[in-house]
């Protein structure tokens, strides 16, 4: 998951879990990146495997070669997620 949501949870999960502090839910975008790896991952196919090799390294040279390969919209908007800060 990219960094950016991982540290402001609060600001991207939608859910609200009992016990929580907060009282305001996030815009959603955890759920679907989770939704999104899920898809990925039930497939298998060749963006599966393109989505993990370029996040794996943790290298954002990796995942900006990998966004100039790839035409499929939805992998590059959530590798874009990985180049925030």
């Amino acid at each position: 998951m990219p960094e950016e949501m991982l540290r402001y949870r609060d600001k991207y999960e939608k859910t609200l879990y009992d016990g929580e502090t907060r009282n305001k839910s996030g815009n959603g975008d955890i759920e679907e990146f989770r939704e999104f790896i899920i898809f990925l991952i039930n497939k298998r196919n060749k963006h599966f495997y393109f989505f993990h090799n370029a996040v794996t390294p943790g290298r954002k040279e990796v995942i900006r070669e990998a966004i100039t390969k790839t035409k499929n919209t939805e992998i590059i908007r959530w590798l874009e997620r990985y180049l925030e800060k």
